[in-house]
């Protein structure tokens, strides 16, 4: 599963995707434990791109933008490359921050 992470990202963006929270990895680990399954691996992503969210989340006069405009090609593709970029660095280890979160589980 993935989940957004971090409260403080709160924007319209969560809103027009429905989500009801924003969770922290200990967070997401109750909420599975809570519903009868044992986390397997837990870990952040979309670490290298979250300074961006960061900045954008501070830029006032974005009024929180839903951040579903559409982005130019070239740059959605550099970030589909950065983001890319985390799978081979999550198999080997647990990345420590991120805007999201992805989650394996078992029933416990």
């Amino acid at each position: 599963m993935t989940v957004p992470a971090f409260q403080f990202l709160w924007s319209s963006h969560d809103v027009a995707n429905e989500h009801r929270r924003r969770y922290v990895r200990s967070g997401l680990e109750r909420a599975l434990l809570g519903a009868g399954l044992e986390p397997v691996k837990t870990s952040y992503y979309n670490a290298f791109l979250m300074p961006l969210a960061v900045v954008r989340k501070l830029m006032p006069w974005r009024n929180g933008g839903d951040h579903l405009e559409t982005v130019p090609a070239p740059a959605n593709a550099i970030m589909r490359r950065i983001l890319g970029a985390e799978a081979p660095v999550m198999r080997r280890v647990d990345i420590p921050i991120g805007a999201s979160l992805v989650a394996t589980a078992r029933p416990a």
